[in-house]
C-alpha cells in the first residue's frame, strides 16, 4: 500500500476509559476518534485506515479442540465492524463489513498485503493457547500509483465512533468443541494518518455485499440498484467497480472452520456469464482466477508453511483468493477457492480507468450442484461527490481552521482537478474525471 514517501504515524485510539479493552463475547466495543489531529503545522493529515491488535487466550478442553486458521479467527472473534458519524456517512457499514468478509477486504484494501504475518492456526490439542495478530482494515484503496488520493482527510473522522461487535461465545465452540476464551480477548487500535502539504479529497471508497435469494438450479444472479447501494452521503448516482467477486460457501475446506455464507462451491460452476463486463458465456472458468492472480502482481513460489504433498505434486493454494487448507494435487485451482473474481484490481489499478454501473443488472452462473441460500456478491465501490458535498466539504475546511493552518489564508480557496502523473485534465472527458481527486487552494 505504501507506494511513495516513508511511513505514515499512528494516534492510539481509546474508547473513552481504556486504550486496550476487552472484546466481550456478543457485546460492541467502540472506539473514539475525536482525539485524532487534523493537521500537522502546515500538512493536513488523511486517514487511510485503522491498525487494531487482537491479544487473547483460547483453551481447548477434553481433546475435542480444532485447529482455527488465521483468516477463520477473524470470523471467530468479530460479527461485524462500523465507522460511523463521519462527515461524509458511513465508509464501514456493519450490514456488510462482518467477520467472514475482513480476510478479503484487508487484502484488497491494503493493496494485495495482509499486513501482518500469517501465525498458521491456532493449538488443537488440550492447554490454553495465546493468540496475537493484527489487521489492517482499510479506508482507502491500497493499489494504484498513489493510494493516497482516495485517502480522506482526518477532519472528515473527528466526529466519527468506530465499533466492533463481538462474535458470541458459542461460534467458538461450534467450530471447536470444547473451546473457551479463558481470558477475553483485548484490543488496541489505531489510526494510520499520513500528512500532506496540501488539503485535497478523492473520491469515497466503500465496501457493499449484494446479496440476493439463491434456489436449486437458478444460473441468474442478480445485483439490485447495482452502484446505488451506499452508506455515504452526498454523493452521486452509480459508483465505479473497483474490485468484485461472488463469494463462494467454503464447502469441503479443510479445516471447517470457516463460516462463508456464499451460495455456491466455486469448484461447482461450469458456465459463467457477466454481460455488464462484456463476459460472454464461457465453460472456462479457470481465466478468471488467472486473471486475479496475474491482477496481484508477482507472487510468491513454493513452498509454503501449509504445502502438502499429494501423490507426489506439491501444490501452493495456500494464500489468497484461496483458503489455507491442504494441498490437493491435480485438482482444479477452483478447489477452496474464496469466490469467483469478476473484476480484479491490478497493482497500478488507474481512477480514470474504472467501470461505472448504475441499476439493475445481473450475472450468470451454472453450477453442477446448487446454489443454495444466499447469493453474496462482494465489491468495492469509489463514489464521486456532489456538489452539495463540495460546498459543505469546503466550508467545513475553512471552520475548522485546516486551511487557514494549511495555507496560511482563506482568500480565495476553490476546487481544482488534482493533475495525477501525465494526465492533463483538459484532455480527459468528463467520464474520466469522475473519480480524480480535487485540490482545495487559493486561486
Amino acid at each position: 500500500m505504501l507506494k511513495t514517501g516513508t511511513g505514515m504515524q499512528f494516534w492510539p485510539l481509546s474508547t473513552g476509559t481504556s486504550d486496550v479493552p476487552a472484546l466481550v463475547p456478543g457485546s460492541p466495543l467502540e472506539f473514539n476518534l475525536s482525539t485524532i489531529p487534523i493537521n500537522q503545522g502546515r500538512m493536513a493529515y488523511y486517514l487511510h485506515g485503522l491498525v487494531l491488535t487482537f491479544s487473547g487466550v483460547i483453551t481447548n478442553a477434553g481433546g475435542t479442540g480444532v485447529a482455527i486458521m488465521q483468516q477463520a479467527i477473524l470470523n471467530v472473534l468479530i460479527d461485524s465492524m462500523e465507522l460511523r458519524n463521519c462527515f461524509h456517512g458511513t465508509p464501514i457499514s456493519p450490514s456488510f463489513v462482518k467477520g467472514y468478509w475482513l480476510p478479503t477486504i484487508s487484502f484488497i484494501g491494503g493493496g494485495y498485503n495482509y499486513g501482518t504475518r500469517n501465525y498458521g492456526q491456532t493449538n488443537s490439542t488440550n492447554g490454553a493457547w495465546a493468540v496475537n495478530f493484527s489487521l489492517y482494515l482499510p479506508l482507502s484503496m491500497g493499489n494504484g500509483a498513489r493510494p493516497y488520493h482516495t485517502a480522506q482527510l482526518a477532519l472528515f473522522y473527528r466526529q466519527a465512533i468506530f465499533k466492533l461487535q463481538a462474535q458470541v461465545g458459542s461460534v467458538l465452540t461450534t467450530i471447536s468443541p470444547g473451546s473457551t476464551f479463558s481470558t477475553p480477548f483485548t484490543v488496541r487500535c489505531s489510526a494510520a494518518l499520513l500528512p500532506r502539504p496540501e488539503i485535497s479529497v478523492g473520491p469515497g471508497v466503500e465496501w457493499v455485499d449484494y446479496q440476493t435469494s439463491a434456489t436449486s438450479g437458478q444460473t441468474d444472479v442478480q445485483l439490485k440498484s447495482f452502484g446505488n447501494v451506499t452508506q455515504l452521503l452526498n454523493s452521486e448516482s452509480g459508483a465505479g467497480v473497483a474490485f468484485a467477486m461472488a463469494m463462494g460457501n467454503a464447502a469441503g475446506v479443510l479445516p471447517a472452520c470457516y463460516q462463508q455464507p456464499g451460495a455456491f462451491d466455486p469448484k461447482n460452476v461450469t458456465q459463467i456469464q457477466i454481460p455488464w463486463r462484456g463476459q460472454i458465456n464461457t465453460t472456462h472458468i479457470a481465466p478468471l482466477v488467472v486473471q486475479q492472480l496475474m491482477s496481484q502482481g508477482q507472487a510468491r513460489q513454493l513452498f509454503s508453511s501449509l504445502i502438502v504433498s499429494t501423490s507426489g505434486v506439491s501444490t501452493d493454494y495456500s494464500d489468497w483468493p484461496h483458503f489455507p487448507s491442504a494441498g490437493f494435487g491435480s485438482q482444479t485451482e477452483l478447489v477452496n477457492l474464496m469466490g469467483i473474481p469478476l473484476v480484479p484490481q491490478s497493482t497500478n489499478v488507474d481512477l480514470t480507468k474504472i467501470q461505472v454501473v448504475n441499476g439493475d443488472t445481473s450475472y450468470q452462473l451454472t453450477l453442477s450442484s446448487g446454489p443454495s441460500g444466499t447469493h453474496h456478491t462482494l465489491v468495492q465501490h469509489v463514489r464521486s461527490w456532489s456538489k452539495t458535498f463540495w460546498d459543505k466539504a469546503a466550508e467545513e475546511i475553512v471552520r475548522s481552521g485546516l486551511a487557514g493552518a494549511v495555507y496560511g489564508s482563506t482568500t480565495g480557496l476553490g476546487w481544482k482537478m488534482k493533475t495525477i502523473g501525465n494526465k492533463d485534465p483538459k484532455k480527459l472527458s468528463a467520464k474520466k474525471l469522475r473519480f480524480l481527486p480535487m485540490v482545495l487552494k487559493p486561486s
